[in-house]
């Protein structure tokens, strides 16, 4: 039987079970023994641990989906008429916050309609809350993305309507180094979740036939995903606001989805794990650092060859691996030479390889990094990004401020999203923290 079935099945069977207990005191007309009320409490712990399981399954189903419709280059879309199709077309971002930008403004229409399903989708959100501002629901946000790019020489955003959606996911992708390089990302969530972390595994050995068995049982640990708040603010010139040309609506979904990236990659490398921030891999206790020294130390091409050496170690190589670096420690690493004669060089000026390994640079790897007397050190990640997972809750939603930027004719928009990540497979990462630079 399909897992995901069969779970749904048993939480329905202890949804009977509670109603049951409920059924007997109001026949009996008494209260709950001690028993019973055990039982209740054990069903409810139950109920909870199972609907995060369910809710995990159901992420997984969608994110493969989505995977497999990208594989295919199918269009990712939910069940949506024809009509609804076309009239999710004539959605317009400008619109909407231009309603809450203007003394008499109105949201009306597909705009107005939107807001008011993405209201529903916050308040069924555990941990969600609408701030007043313009709330965008994630069938929206799938639908303005319907192309990658835009013609940069007209502005034209008249290519952001069309038969075949990409999604917002999909638009994301490009921009985001940590999901291009195959970083689950799962939208539409609606509860907290938890998906296991295994940090060892099960090991059998041979023994003779009467022989005790070795004990070896798997680490596991598991990964909690929760809505967190991310946001940040953009300055609109109110002039700019006001215009038609459908190259101004392109610029706002350019500058929101770009923005979106950013935070992604960056909690993605450097996510301190405090407040509502989550961990990101240069912080993650649970994933294996090479240490150069005390103060940090000079790459060299042995250290490569270890970081290398320690990821097949652990089973981890793989098609998908890849060294991730800062441009700083890029440039060293192409002028730093495998042997005094071959004039071959640690990373390969033209197939941008490491020990065959593709090399990717990004100012998402820190240059900045202090260790003992050490400063301006740099970082590299030698791993497999498929082993990383985001979570997105709802939509987004702008809140419109027309105040603080009065004086300079701008209007400040506010996005908030509720997102999380988390590394669920750290034995797929090798890194080094501490390469100097100079």
């Amino acid at each position: 039987m399909n897992i995901l079935k069969a779970k749904i099945e048993a939480r329905a069977a202890m949804y009977v079970r509670v109603a049951a207990l409920g059924e007997i005191t109001k026949v009996e007309k008494r209260d709950w023994t001690a028993e019973e009320t055990t039982a209740f409490e054990g069903l409810e712990t139950e109920i909870r641990t199972i609907t995060a399981e369910i809710t995990t399954l159901q992420a997984q189903e969608r994110a493969a989906a989505i995977t497999a419709a990208r594989a295919a280059g199918t269009p990712v879309q939910g069940a949506v008429s024809a009509g609804d199709e076309k009239d999710l077309a004539t959605y317009s971002l400008r619109k909407a916050l231009l309603s809450l930008s203007t003394q008499n403004g109105k949201m009306e229409g597909i705009e107005l309609e939107m807001h008011q399903q993405a209201e529903r989708e916050a308040r069924s959100i555990a941990g969600v809350t609408s701030e007043g501002g313009v709330m965008i629901p994630q069938l929206v946000l799938n639908r303005m993305y319907a192309k990658r790019a835009l013609d940069p020489a007209t502005g034209n955003g008249a290519n952001l309507y069309g038969e075949d959606a990409l999604g917002y996911v999909e638009a994301l992708r490009p921009l985001s180094v940590a999901l291009r390089l195959g970083a689950e990302y799962m939208a539409g969530m609606t509860n907290e979740f938890k998906i296991p972390r295994e940090n060892a595994v099960y090991v059998p050995t041979f023994k003779d036939t009467q022989a005790e068995a070795t004990a070896s049982n798997p680490t596991l640990s598991k990964a909690s995903f929760k809505a967190n708040r991310a946001t940040g603010f953009m300055d609109v010139d109110r002039q700019l606001l006001v215009q038609t040309s459908g190259a101004v609506e392109a610029r706002m979904r350019n500058q929101l989805i770009l923005g979106h990236a950013q935070l992604l990659d960056a909690v993605a490398f450097t996510g301190t794990g405090s407040g509502a921030e989550p961990t990101g891999i240069f912080n993650d206790a649970d994933i294996p650092v090479l240490s150069i020294g005390t103060n940090g130390g000079s790459i060299t091409k042995v250290l490569i060859e270890t970081l290398v050496q320690r990821l097949e170690e652990a089973n981890a190589m793989n098609d998908n691996v890849r060294f991730i670096l800062s441009p700083v420690l890029k440039r060293i690493l192409k002028a730093l030479t495998i042997d005094s004669g071959s004039g071959q060089f640690v990373l390969d000026r033209l197939t941008n390889t490491i020990d065959s390994i593709e090399a990717i640079s990004t100012n998402f790897v820190p240059k900045n990094i202090v260790k003992g007397t050490g400063t301006a050190l740099t970082a590299a990640i030698l791993g497999d990004f498929r082993a990383c997972s985001y979570a997105q809750w709802g939509g987004t939603e702008i809140i419109v401020d027309n105040l603080t930027q009065a004086l300079k004719g701008n209007i400040r928009y506010i996005p908030i999203q509720y997102v999380d990540f988390h590394v669920v497979q750290p034995g797929l990462f090798q890194v080094i923290k501490d390469i100097t630079t100079v």
